[in-house]
This record gives C-alpha cells, structure tokens and sequence, in this order.
C-alpha cells in the first residue's frame, strides 16, 4: 500500500526531509539544517509516495519560483524537479508523477518540466506532451551574460492553450529570459 502526500517544506518532518536530500543526492544540500531547507524551498511543495512503513520511495517538487519573460512579458509557471525513485523501474516515479498531474489539474496549476533525452521515453510513456529540445530558446543569466540554456525538452504538465503556444513559439529569435527559478 501507498500513500501519496503533498506537503509544504515546513510539514515536513527532519526524517522526512533528510529522505528527500538522500534521494537527491546533491552535495551542497546534504548539510542543511531544517530550518535551512525550508528557506531555500519556502515556494515550493514536496509531492511523495512512502510506503506503509514510512519510506520514500519516490519524490518531487513543485518550484513556484520560475518565471521567464518572453517579449516583455513575465509569465509564473510552476516547475516540476527533482523528481526521483529510490528504487527506478519499480513503478513508483509513474504512480507518482500519475498523482501529480491529477493534483496540478484538479488546482488549475500551470506546470512545466524539464528533460534530458535519456528521459523522454519515460515521459512519453506517460503521455504527457514534450517540446522536443525547447528549453534550448530559454536565455540564463550566468556571469553577467545571458546565454542559452541546455538542450533539455520541456515537458508539458498542465499548461494552458495559450502558454502553450508561447513555449512553442519560443526561437532564437523569440527566446525566453529566465527571470528567477
């Protein structure tokens, strides 16, 4: 049995929380203190799947922080990330990213994600729709300078019509700016 858990950063407990930064596996992260943690992810809500004896099995975020400007409009749509299984290929990340979809739609969430190729199978399997190597016309600022992003595919969760069309639309012509993420 499972259970399927959204949560903000501080309804998280310490266990809770250190299980999310040992799924991640990123190293500057390992050292926060709770207090810490609910700082850096005050905008954010942790979606999970624990098992009956109360353990992780699969994990997300939901970033609300990420805005982008495309022709001197600012749009805010949520981001999916550090979405993870403790044990891949077991069922787990599709039964939660399954719940996922389902809470974004039933809240009227817009929200994106981001892939890298090796992912798209998993994704398309899904059924969710992918902007194929898209996040390539979204700018960064880094050192000073803005310069084009990964070639990443953006993946669709639950845009609308319209946002939809401006990620579609986005060239190099036409790029995005990242404002905050």
């Amino acid at each position: 049995m499972y259970e399927y858990v959204v949560a903000k950063p501080s309804e998280l407990s310490l266990s809770q929380m250190k299980m999310v930064l040992n799924l991640w596996q990123i190293e500057e992260w390992q050292q926060l203190t709770k207090g810490e943690f609910d700082d850096v992810f005050y905008n954010n809500e942790f979606h999970l799947l624990v098992d009956d004896n109360g353990q992780m099995l699969s994990v997300s975020r939901i970033n609300f922080n990420f805005q982008i400007s495309v022709s001197d409009s600012i749009h805010t749509i949520a981001e999916l990330v550090g979405f993870v299984s403790r044990k891949p290929r077991h069922g787990h990340g599709s039964l939660l990213f399954r719940h996922i979809l389902t809470s974004l739609t039933e809240r009227g969430v817009e929200a994106i994600g981001f892939c890298e190729p090796v992912s798209r199978v998993f994704y398309e399997k899904c059924g969710v729709e992918i902007f194929y190597s898209q996040s390539r016309f979204i700018k960064e600022k880094i050192n000073g300078e803005w310069v084009y992003n990964s070639n990443e595919d953006i993946v669709n969760l639950t845009l609308s019509e319209r946002t939809k069309a401006i990620i579609k639309g986005l060239t190099t012509v036409a790029p995005a700016y990242l404002i905050s993420g």
